[in-house]
């Protein structure tokens, strides 16, 4: 069996009438693979790679290596005080209206708008390689 070598995922939607998941992956040296998923499949190979990325970034922090990772762009924010737990709910949403969601700790929330703080100010730097 061929092994092909993914590099990225250069597009995706949802058909809502077929209930089917639409995506495509850039693949090194071929043209991009189209592929169509139903809920079931989608939601089984979605769980397993979590699974192994997850087992991965474990094994690369062990062996303490970095790698570098794609980042979502984000076009809005929204911050709040969890009412019922002792949470902060941050919303992260990017250009294309995709929400992700995430509950922190009060500590936690507060290290990160700390840390972004300090990053933000930081200088931007150019060049050339």
């Amino acid at each position: 069996m061929a092994a092909y070598r993914v590099v990225g995922i250069g597009s995706g939607s949802v058909d809502t009438k077929a209930h089917e998941i639409n995506f495509e992956l850039t693949v090194a040296g071929r043209p991009p693979m189209a592929f169509i998923a139903e809920y079931g499949p989608a939601s089984q190979i979605t769980g397993a790679l979590g699974r192994m990325l997850l087992q991965l970034r474990d094994v690369l922090i062990a062996a303490n290596v970095m790698k570098g990772v794609s980042a979502e762009s984000v076009a809005s924010s929204h911050v709040q005080k969890d009412r019922w737990a002792d949470r902060v709910i941050m919303q992260l949403t990017t250009p294309h209206g995709i929400p992700y969601t995430f509950a922190l700790p009060p500590q936690i929330a507060a290290s990160i708008a700390e840390q972004l703080k300090t990053e933000s100010a930081k200088p931007h730097q150019t060049g050339s390689a």
